[in-house]
C-alpha cells in the first residue's frame, strides 16, 4: 500500500477580519429611533418642499422639529406637509424625519 503526506504550509499573514464578526446592518437601526411613535407613509401628491411622488416618509411623532424640519400637519381634517416655521405648532401631527427614494426604475 502506497502511503503519502500532504505538504500544508501557510504564507503570509492571517486575514485581520477574520477576528472581527460585525453586526449585520439593518435598516431599522438607522430609521427608527422609537418603534411605538415611527409611521412609514408613501407620497402621493404634487412635488413639495423636496418630495416627489412614490417617495416613502419616515415620521416620529415623537420628535420636536427645528424651523427647517419638514412636518406632518393637520389641515382641516387632513394631513399635509411643511416647513415646520410654516404652520400653527398645535396643527403638528409629526416630523419627517428620513425620505427614501427609488434612484431609478
Amino acid at each position: 500500500m502506497d502511503s503519502f503526506t500532504i505538504n500544508t504550509k501557510t504564507t503570509g499573514f492571517g486575514s485581520p477580519a477574520r477576528a472581527y464578526v460585525g453586526k449585520r446592518l439593518d435598516p431599522n437601526d438607522l430609521l427608527i429611533e422609537d418603534p411605538y411613535t415611527t409611521f412609514f407613509f408613501q407620497w402621493e401628491g404634487e412635488e413639495k418642499v423636496d418630495l416627489k411622488w412614490g417617495d416613502y416618509l419616515v415620521v416620529d411623532r415623537s420628535r420636536i422639529p427645528n424651523d427647517e424640519d419638514i412636518v406632518i400637519y393637520n389641515n382641516q381634517e387632513k394631513l399635509s406637509v411643511e416647513l415646520f416655521k410654516n404652520i400653527n405648532p398645535e396643527t403638528l401631527w409629526g416630523t419627517i424625519t428620513w425620505k427614501l427614494c427609488q434612484i431609478k426604475k
